[in-house]
């Protein structure tokens, strides 16, 4: 937004975590705040993974998470005695390599993955570009899925649906108004790219859990 908004990363780890199921991330500390009002002060945990340069929400613990202030005069100045105390992002690796864990030793038949593109990526009756956007949609996340290298090698996996939505989301997906890197951090910011993955997950457990 011309300058408006602007963030920081801080990182605990020197290197990057590769975890026993091949995922390389680090985890780090996201600030941010903006000058027009249109984010408000805040730190987040983060976590990016290395073969994509995708962004995930860390899997927060109890008594952790998102730290906000609406932005005023003081705010950067209220939120300071909170930021040293949550910078420390003790645990953070270990929680994210949990869930890859967890998520990689789910299995996912071809089936259920069709029934979680046929949930989030309905084809539409009618022929017209609605149409045609999802069959492009699909097409897309069926190749990142079976035969990208930022995604195939967990193919059959909870991991390998999330990582799949994940990355067609910050590669892919069509972009208006920005760049993609600039639209990308924004969606980090605001909280978008981990809602949608929370929506990708909800909507496979409802699958798994159907069978």
């Amino acid at each position: 937004q011309g300058g408006a908004q602007a963030w920081v990363q801080v990182a605990q780890h020197a290197a990057s975590i590769i975890t026993p199921e091949g995922v390389e991330f680090r985890p780090y500390l996201l600030g941010f705040t903006s000058a027009n009002g249109s984010l408000s002060t805040g730190f987040t945990e983060v976590v990016g993974l290395s073969v994509c340069d995708n962004t995930m929400a860390a899997n927060r613990a109890e008594g952790r998470g998102e730290i906000r202030a609406r932005h005023t005069t003081n705010s950067l100045a209220k939120i300071h005695n909170a930021a040293i105390a949550y910078a420390r992002l003790d645990g953070v690796a270990e929680e994210f390599a949990a869930l890859i864990a967890q998520e990689c030793s789910t299995a996912v038949t071809p089936a259920q993955w069709t029934a979680v593109l046929n949930a989030l990526v309905p084809v539409p009756e009618d022929k017209g570009k609605g149409q045609t956007m999802a069959n492009n949609k699909r097409d897309e996340l069926v190749s990142l899925y079976q035969s990208d290298p930022r995604c195939a090698q967990w193919t059959g996996t909870a991991f390998g649906v999330r990582q799949t939505f994940n990355t067609y989301g910050q590669h892919s997906a069509i972009v208006r108004g920005a760049h993609r890197a600039e639209r990308n951090i924004s969606n980090t910011l605001t909280g978008k790219i981990a809602s949608d993955d929370a929506e990708v997950m909800a909507t496979l457990g409802k699958v798994l859990a159907s069978v």
